[in-house]
């Protein structure tokens, strides 16, 4: 992860305006207006994606099969 003008080992926090309610375990999303909701994308299981470092990650959504 690129990090620009923080201290990368300094903990963060964060808030955000909920819209709708929001349970213990929901996955959620940053929606455009700032607001965050529960994404109604599913949520897997976690891997470990790499170990090392990576660089000029992406992310495609195939809106067919619903996955990323």
């Amino acid at each position: 992860m690129r990090v620009i003008g923080n201290d990368k080992d300094k903990a963060r926090e964060v808030q955000f305006v909920a819209s709708g309610t929001l349970s213990t375990g929901d996955a959620v999303i940053v929606k455009s207006d700032g607001t965050v909701g529960v994404s109604e994308t599913k949520v897997g299981s976690s891997v470990v994606f790499e170990e090392a470092s990576t660089d000029h990650i992406s992310v495609a959504y195939d809106s067919n099969a619903q996955k990323w």
